[in-house]
């Protein structure tokens, strides 16, 4: 999970030189808190943005902050793969765009504020050149409104999912708790993507894996308890007491 940070960055006027490719990127909004309301208003919401291969992805990370209208920054990650499948470990911030060889049709992962699961899927809908004296990162449309960052109340019990890709973040995230030993939160995720999928046998797993693992650590933990509680005991017993 990456910090926010606001180096100096790439971002200003370049012209297409040394083999820089421009990537022009269209960022869905997946998962966030919001409100059915505004789900009713926009049932979609994605930004496209266009960025150089010599930009990073902290570069990319803050042009879609700005894309979708947010003023605090927060942690965030970036990954391959989308919906159920997540490729490999979270990609650097500094990496530059141009390095992870983008093709069309190629899919990441964008996550920001843990607290409040915001996710995105990233696709690459084209490659060419940049415009010579334009600025880059560039947002290029819009649809949809930006919901608010903050909901008023931070991860509410039963946040609204958007359509379609809901259940698909949900548990990706179940599977990074699960896999980072946070139990309650990987319960937490997988019962959300029930929720927005009942039919998905994946999350009923999932959330049956983290129930069996939290159990195996309490039942762990109670036995080192009892094991203490015993050595204690023995310990402050009276010299010559019977057993």
């Amino acid at each position: 999970m990456s910090k926010p940070r606001h180096p100096a960055g790439n971002s200003g006027n370049h012209t297409h030189k040394n083999g820089v490719r421009l990537y022009t990127l269209e960022v869905v909004l997946a998962e966030g808190p919001v409100s059915e309301e505004f789900l009713e208003k926009n049932p979609d919401v994605s930004r496209t943005i266009q960025v150089r291969g010599d930009q990073t992805l902290q570069d990319l990370h803050e042009a879609i902050l700005a894309a979708f209208d947010r003023t605090d920054d927060e942690f965030y990650s970036f990954y391959f793969g989308a919906g159920r499948r997540r490729d490999g470990q979270e990609i650097l911030p500094a990496t530059t765009v141009g390095s992870l060889h983008l093709r069309v049709g190629r899919r990441l992962r964008y996550h920001f504020d843990p607290e409040d699961d915001w996710t995105h899927d990233i696709k690459v809908a084209a490659v060419g050149d940049p415009a010579p004296g334009e600025t880059y990162p560039k947002v290029t449309r819009r649809v949809g409104e930006s919901p608010p960052q903050y909901a008023g109340v931070r991860r509410p019990e039963a946040p609204a999912a958007l359509p379609d890709a809901a259940a698909d973040v949900s548990l990706l995230i179940g599977e990074m708790h699960l896999r980072q030993g946070d139990y309650f939160k990987a319960i937490e995720a997988f019962t959300r993507s029930i929720e927005a999928d009942p039919t998905a046998a994946d999350e009923y797993e999932g959330r049956a894996r983290a129930y069996r693992a939290l159990a195996a650590r309490d039942e762990r933990k109670a036995r080192e308890l009892r094991m203490a509680g015993a050595a204690e005991t023995k310990k402050s017993a009276p010299a010559g007491a019977a057993s």
